[in-house]
C-alpha cells in the first residue's frame, strides 16, 4: 500500500531576556503547519472493489490529536527562569 507524500514545516523562534544575574525571561513563538498544507489520510476504504461508488475517492484528512482540523496553529510562550 502506498501513501501520499507528507511534509510539514514547524518553525520556532525564541529569545532569552536577562533581568538580573539569576532571573530571566524566555519568550517563544511556535508555528505548526505554517504553510497550511492539506495532508490526506491513507485511503483504505477507497481501494474496496465491492464499493464502486467510493472506489478511488479520498474523503478524509490526516489530523493529529492536538489539532482535529489539520489547520495552521500559532503558539506564544513566556517563561520565567531563576
Amino acid at each position: 500500500m502506498t501513501q501520499f507524500n507528507y511534509w510539514n514545516v514547524d518553525p520556532s523562534l525564541g529569545k532569552k531576556i536577562p533581568i538580573t544575574e539569576r532571573v530571566g525571561l524566555v519568550f517563544t513563538a511556535d508555528a505548526f503547519n505554517i504553510f497550511n498544507h492539506t495532508t490526506f489520510f491513507i485511503p483504505f476504504t477507497a481501494l474496496d472493489l465491492l464499493n464502486p461508488g467510493g472506489f478511488g475517492k479520498v474523503s478524509k484528512q490526516f489530523t493529529t490529536g492536538i489539532d482535529p482540523t489539520g489547520a495552521r496553529q500559532l503558539q506564544l510562550g513566556l517563561r520565567v527562569e531563576f
